[in-house]
């Protein structure tokens, strides 16, 4: 991973789309660049002896192709270090509210440094067993309950997950919520659907 050289956003700060959140120490990324500009270098030379062996008839034009897609190769390595030197600013993709910041001194593979809702809609996450899943679609009304009021507040199915958890046997559906209905991100709440109620 990366070290990240400093913050610039937490949770609860609303974001517009494009702002800085983070900055990555590209230091880190010099090691792998002057390697791929080696593998250039490298698969540069292999390819010219190609070129002169094939002149003179000494290697098949199959061995020629092979030295040229490993030069193609070693090239787009050498782009791809480059372009990840350039990119070490992180920012918002759309305008919303942070609502989790997992920050450390490195960047974990695989692991969201920050999580956005989308101009600033938070949603209810509902899980199904997998039996239950291909009843809703998206669109389908609900009334969601949270635990802490016994207001009910209209919403409707946004998103019906296209997988099943492979542990939990269970899919999720998510449920936006209106303004007058937001609470702290990690609130519980229950979706009434046509099927029954899930939480």
């Amino acid at each position: 991973g990366l070290r990240i050289a400093q913050v610039l956003a937490e949770e609860g700060m609303m974001v517009r789309e494009g702002q800085p959140l983070a900055i990555l120490d590209a230091a880190s990324l010099k090691p792998e660049l002057a390697q791929t500009e080696a593998g250039i270098l490298e698969a540069s030379r292999a390819l010219e002896r190609a070129e002169a062996l094939r002149r003179k008839g000494t290697v098949s034009e199959a061995a020629l192709e092979q030295a040229r897609t490993a030069f193609a190769a070693a090239r787009a390595a050498r782009d791809t270090a480059a372009l990840r030197m350039e990119r070490t600013g992180l920012a918002a993709l759309a305008p919303g509210l942070i609502y989790l910041a997992v920050l450390g001194d490195v960047t974990q593979a695989g692991q969201p440094l920050f999580r956005l809702a989308k101009h600033g809609l938070l949603e209810l996450e509902v899980r199904l067993p997998e039996a239950s899943a291909a009843s809703y679609r998206p669109g389908q009304a609900a009334a969601l309950v949270f635990s802490a009021d016994s207001a009910i507040y209209p919403s409707a199915i946004r998103l019906v997950s296209p997988r099943i958890d492979p542990v939990t046997r269970t899919a999720y559906l998510r449920l936006p919520l209106p303004p007058r209905a937001a609470r702290p991100v990690g609130s519980f709440g229950t979706a009434r659907l046509s099927r029954g109620t899930v939480a």
